[in-house]
């Protein structure tokens, strides 16, 4: 056997990096195929296919039918803020409107509730100097919107809370 291809350099080579030139060496070596990644389902692919922009509070409540996937987006749902939604109008044209709860983040940082809540929006407190949160609350509308949105091909409604500026 090539004593080279197990030989570790002094460089500065990542664990992962490390771990695809053994890969390449194994599979060398006996055959076969290098693993893909395509079937590897991140956090973020088990969010999507589980998250419900409104939750009942008896839904999933059983611990016996929960699996680690519902669990994690239940988690996910009860860390947003769901006093103020945030919006995006890029396709407000096309009649589609884009509606999401804030994060910790955003709620900190006031997104959405002293600043607009527009997704495309960049003006806000921040960064205008001389502006108070009175006077941003004062060019800043709250809207209660009725968002009609599909889930699971269920056709639902939600009455939701958006702050906007006069412009938008």
């Amino acid at each position: 056997m090539d004593g080279r291809l197990y030989y570790q350099s002094s460089s500065s080579t990542s664990a992962y990096v490390r771990h695809l030139q053994h890969v390449d060496a194994y599979v060398r070596h006996y055959g076969g195929e290098k693993p893909t990644l395509g079937s590897v389902r991140t956090e973020r692919d088990i969010l999507e296919a589980n998250h419900r922009f409104i939750r009942d509070e008896g839904q999933n409540d059983s611990h016996i039918d929960r699996d680690q996937e519902k669990d994690l987006a239940r988690r996910y749902y009860d860390s947003l803020f769901r006093e103020f939604a945030l919006i995006d109008l890029s396709r407000w044209r096309e009649k589609q409107v884009a509606m999401r709860w804030r994060t910790k983040s955003e709620v900190l940082s006031g997104k959405g509730h002293f600043a607009c809540a527009s997704l495309h929006c960049s003006k806000g407190m921040d960064g205008v100097v001389g502006v108070t949160p009175e006077d941003e609350e004062e060019e800043l509308r709250t809207f209660e919107l009725n968002f009609g949105y599909t889930e699971e091909g269920v056709q639902k409604n939600a009455l939701v809370k958006s702050k906007e500026e006069r412009q938008h």
